[in-house]
């Protein structure tokens, strides 16, 4: 299941296997500004220190088959 492995790599920290997992037209939409991240627009680094800064909770899979993987979780920044 493609969500466990997305929960996998976010738990152990493993920034480059999150990222492997990306296809190229993922996007990340942020709730709060409505701001959209693309593939792109992250390394490997910088979602290594997310890894390290944010709190997950809530976290779930909402849909998922051989083409689509939505999931969603409530992240917790410092501030």
């Amino acid at each position: 299941m493609l969500y466990q492995k997305f929960v996998d790599a976010w738990d152990n920290k493993d920034a480059e296997a999150e990222l492997e997992l990306f296809q190229d037209d993922w996007e990340f939409k942020f709730h709060s500004s409505r701001k959209i991240m693309k593939k792109g627009d992250i390394t490997a680094r910088d979602s290594k220190k997310m890894m390290e800064n944010i709190r997950q909770s809530e976290r779930r899979c909402i849909y998922e088959n051989d083409d689509i993987l939505g999931m969603h979780s409530i992240s917790h920044f410092p501030n």
